[in-house]
């Protein structure tokens, strides 16, 4: 491997660690604490995993694309568009039945680390 390669692969395997992470944390909270701030916080206040905003809303949009996860707001995932600053208010995110597949090992998903 030449070092584009392992730089790609680092940033793949950290990519799949956020998902499964935020996977986690919101199989954990509880529905009505499960909005994008408290994932955001939960993420961001991690001392063993260092992301970014940025980072954190590609990965929600990932998991929300994938079926995973669901975002209550009008504007779906193109929410997430509109959130820098760390505007993520109150959205409420929702785990769908696929997303709970895949939490309970029915399902995988190679960019999830379970």
């Amino acid at each position: 491997m030449n070092q584009k390669e392992v730089l790609q692969a680092t940033e793949r395997a950290g990519f799949a660690d956020l998902n499964g992470q935020i996977m986690r944390m919101c199989n954990i909270l509880k529905p009505s604490q499960r909005t994008l701030n408290a994932v955001y916080s939960l993420c961001k206040n991690n001392p063993n995993f260092a992301c970014t905003e940025e980072q954190i809303v590609q990965s929600i949009g990932y998991l929300c694309d994938g079926g995973y996860l669901a975002i209550d707001h009008p504007k779906g995932v193109q929410c997430l568009d509109d959130l820098s600053g760390g505007g993520f208010g109150k959205i409420r995110l929702h785990l769908t039945a696929k997303g709970t597949q895949l939490l309970m090992g029915a399902l995988s998903d190679p960019c999830i680390d379970d």
